[in-house]
């Protein structure tokens, strides 16, 4: 992915106007008539790689070859990645009590401060790997042609914002439901009462079977 230019960016801020009302990154709402979709599970802010293939392939059935991203947080954030020769370590027995980790126990494994930029552009490869969005924090997927956005606002779960009828190309695609997805969420947190706190928001929160008779 490289960063949106100037006019990509104005292009990518509309179309976000035209699918959310409010671009949260917690929970981000959708703009009428388009409808918000849990889409359970992800991998690491990233579809898994069978849904993200057949998306790939919706893409450029429809002549798209361009995807946007764009961050849910502020502008000018910055966060920790591991350098490219780092292998990602268990950071956990470096927590304090209050979750955070001391900059200098980073710096001392090899992870460095970068700034998150806001913008970015990417191209759909029919012959090349899939995009990695792994290593952005909370962000948009953004269809080129401003039919749909796929918001993670959490390492496992995000919200398909689109119309009905391309919500149900889509979930088609992934041989899914809203239904099916919520439910899957759902046993999941039944087995693990104790999962991120975000999981059980999302659940709550998520939009499955009434839009279906719209």
């Amino acid at each position: 992915m490289d960063t949106a230019n100037a006019s990509e960016v104005e292009r990518i801020n509309k179309i976000v106007a035209a699918l959310f009302d409010d671009f949260d990154a917690d929970r981000p709402v959708q703009r009428d008539p388009c409808v918000r979709t849990l889409v359970f599970p992800c991998d690491t802010y990233t579809l898994p790689a069978a849904r993200l293939s057949r998306l790939r392939a919706f893409s450029l059935e429809h002549g798209v070859t361009t995807y946007y991203v764009k961050s849910l947080l502020e502008e000018n954030f910055s966060w920790w990645h591991p350098d490219n020769d780092v292998i990602d370590d268990d950071l956990s027995e470096l927590r304090a009590d209050d979750g955070t980790i001391d900059a200098n126990e980073l710096r001392a494994r090899g992870w460095v401060k970068l700034p998150d930029r806001t913008y970015w552009r990417g191209i759909w490869d029919p012959s090349g790997p899939l995009p990695d969005h792994s290593r952005l924090l909370e962000h948009a997927l953004i269809d080129g042609a401003g039919a749909w956005a796929i918001a993670f606002s959490q390492h496992d779960y995000a919200f398909l914002v689109a119309t009905v009828p391309v919500t149900r190309q889509l979930l088609e695609l992934w041989n899914t439901t809203p239904t099916h997805d919520r439910q899957v969420l759902h046993d999941e947190l039944e087995a693990a009462p104790h999962r991120d706190r975000a999981l059980q928001e999302a659940l709550a929160h998520a939009i499955a079977g009434d839009w279906e008779r719209r």
